[in-house]
């Protein structure tokens, strides 16, 4: 048998959607749920509301001289009230003494609409990124879940397509397809809330998406102020700011080839499994970190100059890339080993 043919390629993609159809609209579903509401929310209360009065009462206390300076408009806004003046004898000593006076209160500070509306905006891309982040792992821990039982292997391992192909399909369905499942669940969640909110309130905060597409640089500078904030990072230099992208999209990929890897690995439940061996390795290195003396990366990079710190950075991308590439090489090498009969709790 070949190892790829394009139309038995295509076949085991339509068998594949097909049969995983049922679970794929359950899972769309609750996407749509869960970004449903982390973005009505937050904005329920812009919705329901325009402008609105922050913070406490502000209260202007006054002496009677003063108060017999004022015109009678002035004066109609005061009431009567025991008020406390520091003074000083002639030696310099401070002491405070109630006398009677006047008083009048000040409404807080008014809360604009339009800037309310930006900071649920906030709070929601917040909400957004987290649900995001964990479909971004949990649809890679999908990337073997059709051969998680004895007779599901069967069923797959027996398509007429060679292992290259069936590797190919499972890799597109965990890793675009999944995108896009999580796309059309967000823009379909927006749109739905956007429908429902006149049910809600008369005011409109607009589409999220919108938002995001219109603000996208502005949340980005936003995020980069408060690393600087946390790890005494200037936003404003180039260099240091690639790095840090890089980094970060070097954890990602390490993150997601981990997931792949469980996936692989573990046929029950393997976004727990891999989550636990995850978390049990970073307490260890966290553990570890503080008996070395050293806090936390962030601080260990802020301890350094820039240039040794930029080399540290980019070090340990590599080395994230590096693992990266190596765990999904033993995944598809777990992969093509797999056999329908395995052990009970990993495929090896």
């Amino acid at each position: 048998m070949k190892s790829f043919v394009f139309s038995r390629f295509l076949q085991t993609m339509k068998w594949d959607f097909y049969t995983n159809l049922r679970y794929n609209i359950r899972h769309w579903l609750i996407m749509l749920t869960l970004f449903f509401f982390a973005i009505l929310l937050p904005h329920a209360c812009v919705i329901t509301e325009g402008d609105k009065v922050s913070g406490m009462p502000q209260v202007e206390e006054i002496t009677d001289e003063t108060y017999q300076t004022l015109s009678d408009e002035e004066k109609a806004l005061y009431t009567p009230a025991e008020i406390t003046i520091e003074t000083a004898d002639e030696d310099g000593v401070y002491d405070t003494k109630t006398v009677q006076g006047w008083q009048r209160e000040f409404p807080g500070p008014v809360e604009k609409w339009e800037d309310r509306v930006q900071t649920q905006h906030t709070v929601c891309a917040v909400l957004l990124l987290v649900i995001v982040s964990f479909y971004f792992t949990f649809s890679a821990s999908l990337f073997l879940n059709n051969m998680t039982t004895k007779q599901r292997r069967i069923t797959f391992l027996a398509l007429p397509a060679s292992r290259t192909e069936k590797l190919l399909a499972r890799w597109l369905y965990a890793v675009p397809f999944w995108f896009l499942m999580v796309l059309t669940a967000f823009c379909a969640a927006d749109l739905l809330r956007y429908v429902v909110q006149p049910a809600i309130g008369p005011n409109s905060p607009g589409l999220m998406i919108t938002w995001l597409w219109t603000n996208m640089g502005e949340l980005l500078r936003n995020f980069m102020e408060m690393y600087r904030d946390t790890q005494n990072i200037d936003p404003t230099n180039f260099q240091m700011i690639t790095a840090l992208i890089v980094m970060y999209l070097s954890n990602l990929l390490f993150s997601h080839s981990t997931y792949i890897l469980g996936s692989s690995l573990f046929p029950r439940f393997p976004w727990l499994v891999t989550t636990g061996i995850i978390w049990v390795f970073t307490s260890v290195v966290s553990i570890l970190m503080v008996t070395m003396g050293v806090e936390s990366m962030g601080r260990f990079i802020e301890n350094l100059d820039e240039e040794k710190a930029l080399l540290y950075m980019y070090v340990f991308s590599g080395v994230m890339v590096v693992l990266s590439i190596v765990f999904y090489v033993l995944a598809v090498r777990v992969f093509r080993r797999m056999q329908v009969i395995n052990h009970k709790f990993m495929n090896l």
